[in-house]
C-alpha cells in the first residue's frame, strides 16, 4: 500500500481504501432498474443488492474505463490523457459492465463461495498485483463442467440466464465448422469478434502499454470490411483462435517432409494469405524501430520465407 502526502500522488494512482458506496450511484440511479439500455440483459438488480453485491462491483468501468487494470494511471503516461486520445482510451468496451466479471463472480458463487463479502473484490488494482480471479481457459472448462452436471443451488452458466436473445450463426452446426470456417471469418469478422472476444469472458482485463494502445494500428470492428490481413491480426491477437492456431496443422507433417514438399501447397496467392496467417510479422506497419522495441511486438513463428527464399517468391 502507499501513503499520501500533501503535494505526493501515488504511482499508480488507484483506490486502496474502500469502492464507492452504493448510496453515491442512488443519487442519480434507482436500485429498482428493470430494464438494460441493449434491452438484452436480464437484470437482477434487487436480487443483486439484497445479497449485499455493490453497484460497483459489475459497473467499475463507468467512470474511467478500467484504466488502472489496463495499466494507463502510472507518471509517465500523464501527459497521453488528452482529448484527443479519449475515444482510444476511454471506449465503451471498458465503461459497460464487463460479461467476464458476472461470469467470475458466479462460478466462485457456485463453489460455494460470495466474493463480494470481501471489499478487495470491488476496487480496482494495477496489473502487478495477483488476482483470484479465473484464467479465461479455466472459465471455459468450469463452464463446460457446470452445464453438463448442474448442481442443486448453483447459478446457471447457461446464456439464456442473463440473456434474453442468444443468437447462434447457422454456420456453427456445420460438422467441418472447425476446420472450415476461414472464409466465414473473412466475411464476418465483425460478428467473431463480438462473441469470441477475451475480454468479454474474464474479469480482469488485460493490461496494455499507452505506447501500444496508441501506435499499433487495432482492426475497428465498428466498420469492418472483409479483409485477410485483418483476419490474420486477430487470429494472432484474440485466444479463442491463438489456441488452435498455435498447434502445428497436421499437413505440416514432419519438418524434413515439408520443407521438400510444400511447394504445391502454396501455388496461389490466396494459399500463401493462408500461410501469412502465422508466418507474418507485418502486423506494425509504419511504427518506427524505437517504438516496435517498447511495443515489445513477438512473432507466431520465427520461420517465414524469406529465411529460406532470399531471392523472393513466383506465386501466380
Amino acid at each position: 500500500m502507499f501513503l499520501v502526502t500533501t503535494g505526493q500522488t501515488p504511482d499508480p494512482i488507484y483506490m486502496y481504501k474502500a469502492p464507492i458506496p452504493n448510496e453515491t450511484c442512488y443519487q442519480c440511479h434507482s436500485p429498482n432498474r428493470r430494464i438494460t439500455a441493449s434491452g438484452d440483459i436480464i437484470p437482477n438488480h434487487d436480487g443483486h443488492i439484497e445479497a449485499g453485491v455493490l453497484c460497483v462491483t459489475c459497473h467499475s468501468g463507468v467512470a474511467h474505463g478500467k484504466a488502472v487494470e489496463r495499466g494507463l494511471v502510472e507518471h509517465k503516461d500523464f501527459d497521453y490523457w488528452t482529448e484527443e486520445n479519449g475515444e482510444e482510451l476511454i471506449s465503451t468496451k471498458y465503461t459497460r459492465p464487463n460479461m467476464g466479471t458476472c461470469i467470475d463472480c458466479h462460478l466462485k458463487y457456485n463453489k460455494g463461495d460470495e466474493p463480494w463479502e470481501d471489499k478487495y473484490y470491488s476496487l480496482s488494482y494495477p496489473p502487478q498485483y495477483e488476482s483470484d480471479s479465473f484464467g479465461i481457459l479455466e472459465v471455459f472448462d468450469l463452464i463446460e463442467k457446470q452445464l453438463e452436471n448442474p448442481q442443486e443451488g448453483q447459478i446457471s452458466m447457461a446464456c439464456e440466464t442473463c440473456h434474453t436473445e442468444i443468437v447462434v450463426p447457422d454456420s456453427h452446426n456445420n460438422d467441418d465448422f472447425g476446420i472450415a470456417h476461414g472464409e466465414y471469418a473473412l466475411n464476418k469478422l465483425d460478428t467473431c469478434v463480438d462473441c469470441h472476444d477475451q475480454a468479454k469472458w474474464q474479469k480482469d482485463i488485460q493490461a496494455v502499454s499507452m505506447t501500444r494502445l496508441l501506435h499499433l494500428q487495432q482492426p475497428n470492428m465498428d466498420h469492418y470490411v472483409p479483409d485477410i490481413y485483418v483476419v490474420q491480426f486477430m487470429a494472432k491477437e484474440t485466444l479463442f483462435c491463438f489456441t488452435c492456431h498455435e498447434v502445428r496443422p497436421d499437413s505440416h507433417q514432419t519438418i524434413d517432409i515439408w520443407l521438400t514438399g510444400h511447394a504445391q501447397e502454396v501455388a496461389s496467392k490466396q494459399d500463401v494469405n493462408n500461410c501469412l496467417t502465422c508466418h507474418n510479422m507485418d502486423i506494425a506497419e509504419e511504427i518506427d524501430d524505437e517504438i516496435l522495441r517498447e511495443l515489445k511486438i513477438i512473432p507466431p513463428t520465427d520461420v517465414y520465407c524469406a529465411t529460406c527464399h532470399r531471392t523472393g517468391l513466383a506465386v501466380e
